[in-house]
This record gives structure tokens, sequence and C-alpha cells, in this order.
């Protein structure tokens, strides 16, 4: 089976871990063939698949880059069919195509649809509209969990589920060298892009609730963006500049260093529109690495965490503060092979073998 997947962002990348991860283990059991956007065009290979990478603006989609591109990646899916043939074109939902919607080869289409990312009620409108169609146009639709299908689709979506996930292997606390850390303190940590949508300020005000408690408490913050220099002045401004460490981007094949080098995860998501349903990495991930988490109760939140593998609370400074203040002084009581047995369904390995290649199978066998 040869398997070509087209998505408008680099590739490899450092912020589309479920995209790299789900290509990786997909090329052990069939033929793949990437195609993505860059700046300049090239054909590499990439962890047993082909990536050929065309020329495109990925800066904003709020632009007819999108389309053309989409445009550019249907004439090549039609060359390459030609000279060896593709059985399955798994492609990045409406609107990371812009007007492309399918392809016009005959061969059976799958679009994947990552999330709901989208703050502006009218684009958020679009979104919807632009994937109801898409699903009319393809051969099926998966998303990343019931929560995203049913915010876009209605109680009864019907669409298939591959979750988001996690290489298991990767995070173990058990072959891991974590980074090193002050050995006294209790060290929580949270990875994720530092955007001023994230509200990350309720965060850094959780944590100077928490030290009120737990004095050794210290956190590390991994990740970069727009918010992070606000977000350095805001934690000097509520006294704990000197108990937060602004790490920045780190390679996401040193992020399992960091986790296992820490006491607790900080699973803090914003209950917004754009984030409420979606799965997030960051949980899954503190999870595999043997993290106890505090949690915000959004729905993608509370497909992996319960009072078993942490805390759950709402988004206040207060209530996600008190949370963590309690976390850090119980932690320890958290066995990690048993918080790394919660995300076992969710290892990359098993979601490709168990949840899109028998989608796959099925649309080659009708």
């Amino acid at each position: 089976m040869h398997v070509c997947l087209i998505f408008h962002t680099p590739f490899p990348n450092t912020f589309s871990t479920a995209i790299q991860e789900t290509v990786r283990h997909l090329a052990k059991h069939v033929e793949v063939t990437v195609i993505a956007a860059a700046d300049e065009r090239e054909t590499v290979m990439w962890n047993g698949a082909t990536v050929h990478r065309l020329v495109s603006d990925t800066s904003t989609a709020k632009s007819l880059d999108p389309t053309r591109f989409g445009i550019k990646a249907n004439r090549l899916v039609s060359e390459l069919n030609d000279a060896q043939g593709i059985d399955i074109v798994h492609l990045h939902a409406f609107p990371a195509l812009g007007a492309v919607l399918t392809t016009t080869q005959g061969i059976p289409v799958v679009a994947d649809i990552r999330g709901t990312a989208v703050s502006n009620w009218v684009f958020e409108l679009v979104s919807r509209i632009g994937l109801k169609l898409q699903r009319r146009l393809v051969d099926e639709v998966i998303t990343v969990s019931e929560p995203v299908a049913r915010h876009i689709f209605g109680p009864d979506p019907g669409v298939s589920i591959v979750p988001l996930g996690v290489d298991l292997a990767k995070f173990d606390p058990t072959t891991v060298t974590p980074v090193e850390q002050d050995s006294d303190s209790v060290t929580a940590v949270y990875v994720g892009h530092l955007h001023p949508s994230r509200e990350l300020e309720t965060l850094i005000e959780a944590v100077a609730t928490a030290k009120k408690e737990t004095p050794q408490l210290d956190c590390l913050i991994i990740g970069d963006g727009d918010a992070r220099l606000d977000l350095e002045q805001y934690a000097a401004d509520c006294g704990v500049a000197d108990h937060i460490e602004f790490v920045g981007s780190v390679p996401h094949e040193e992020i399992p260093r960091w986790l296992v080098a820490a006491d607790i995860g900080l699973a803090y998501v914003a209950d917004k529109p754009q984030y409420r349903h979606q799965p997030p990495i960051k949980t899954v991930e503190y999870l595999a690495a043997g993290l106890p988490v505090v949690a915000t109760n959004t729905e993608g939140n509370e497909q992996f965490v319960d009072e078993t593998v942490g805390i759950l609370t709402d988004g206040s400074a207060l209530a996600y503060g008190d949370g963590l203040g309690e976390l850090s002084r119980k932690y320890s009581q958290f066995s990690a092979a048993d918080l790394r047995k919660r995300v076992e369904r969710y290892d990359y390995g098993y979601t490709v073998e168990n949840d899109l290649l028998p989608i796959y199978h099925h649309l080659t066998s009708q």
C-alpha cells in the first residue's frame, strides 16, 4: 500500500509532533509519501518516508497560499500516481489547503481534522461549513477525539477517531537521562507555545498561590512565542521570577529529558473554544513520563485525567494554584508505571496499527 499525506506545513517541524510521529510509525508498515510546504522545492527521505517539499508561505492561513499549495500538491499526486501508483490520499482538512477539499484522481481520500483552533467566530463558522462540505466530497473523515467531532458535526458525528498520542518508549523515565535540576525543590513543568491566547498569566498566578503553601516549589516553562517577554515580566510582578525558569524552545527529542527531571506536569489549558475540545499532547506526554498532573477541566484534558493520575480543577488562578499546592505535597504517592499505563492506548505505534491502518485497508478493499 502506498499512502500520500498532504500537509500545508513544514515537515518535519517543532509544532506538529502528532503528524511526524504518525508518519514515522506509518512508514514501518506501508510506503509513505509526504507533500509538505517549504521555502524551496526539494525531495528528501525522512524516517522511511519520501518527503516532497513544495514552495509555499505558511506564515498565515489568511491568504491564497494554502489554495495554491493544494493545487500544486494535487498536480504532484497525479504525477506520482501515474509513475508509481497511490492507494490513499490523506490530507489535512479544511481550511488547511484553502479551497482545495479533495483530489480529482479517483483515489480514496481521507480528510484529517486536527482540531478547531479558531478564535474568531466568523472564521469558526466558515471552518464548520467547509468541513461539512468536505465531508461530502471525501471518502473518510477522521479526527482526534469525540469531543472535537461533536463540536464540529453535532451530537452524533459518525466520523472515525484516530487519537493524538505519544511515543511511550521515548518518554520512559527508566531509560531517559534527565537534565540536571535542583534536587531539593519540587519541580513543576509546563510545555507549550507561549501565545497570548493561552492566557498563561493565570498559570503564573497559580504558581505564586501554590508557593505560599509549598515554598520549595519551582516551575519550568518550556516553549517560546510572542507572549514570552510579557510572561517573564508578569512573573517578576507576581514575585516568582526567581522560581520560574523560562527555558525557551527545546527540540522535541529533548523534551523527555526535561519531563523526567520534573515532579509534576502542568496541564493548564485555557477554557476557550479553540482549546476546550482539543486533547492536549502535553498532558499525554506528562503521563508517559510518569508525572502526575494538575489539569484544567476541559473536555480535552478530561479524556486523560482523573483523581488516579492527578488533580482536575477549574481554570481560575486560585483553584489551579490550590490544586498545584495539593499535588506538590503528595506527588510522590503516584506510581510512574501506573501513570504510564493510563496512556498506553495512545501510543503512536498502537494508534497507527489499530486505528489508522484499518481505515486505509477498508477504503482500498471497497
